[in-house]
């Protein structure tokens, strides 16, 4: 599978409003490119269900979606990450949606399914960054996010094994 921008690919979402783009960092998209990578090994060829949302992958026959987020820290500030609302929501209504958090470089993520997400969101503590337009805000601290500071994400760290592995994934 192609995982770059195809020419064109957004034409018809310049003509909507509302629609905010966000410009492409290029070791970003790298180290999301090399996750989809493996991904496609686990469970087979991948497609994009939504055209407006290029970190957003799915198997061919889908039932599995997951959501590549990437954050590279640099000196005085650590990862952080926004997600929106309606992302996690439709996420979590798959039996397995994912989210996959790279927290600066390819061998240092975490897969989360989206369903525990949600789940955790009501537990969701504002501090300085307050929810905005439908999105959440995740600084990492530790082994936790910010603001969800009760929640060890320790075991969902390089952890593969959530998202269930094809028999012949190609």
């Amino acid at each position: 599978m192609d995982y770059e921008k195809q020419p064109g690919e957004f034409k018809s979402l310049k003509k909507q409003k509302n629609v905010r783009f966000m410009p492409r960092n290029p070791e970003s998209d790298a180290r999301k490119k090399h996750l989809a990578k493996y991904l496609e090994n686990r469970i087979g060829a991948l497609k994009r269900p939504h055209p407006s949302r290029v970190d957003w992958y799915s198997s061919l026959d889908g039932n599995t979606h997951v959501f590549i987020t990437d954050s590279k820290p640099h000196y005085n500030a650590r990862p952080w990450f926004d997600m929106k609302l309606s992302d996690i929501t439709e996420l979590a209504n798959y039996p397995e949606g994912f989210v996959i958090f790279v927290l600066g470089d390819e061998a240092n993520f975490l897969v989360i399914p989206a369903a525990i997400l949600q789940s955790e969101i009501k537990n969701y503590q504002a501090g300085l960054r307050a929810m905005e337009e439908g999105r959440y805000h995740f600084n990492l601290r530790g082994n936790t996010f910010e603001q969800l500071p009760n929640w060890n994400l320790q075991p969902f760290a390089q952890n593969w094994e959530k998202i269930p592995k094809r028999q012949n994934p190609n």
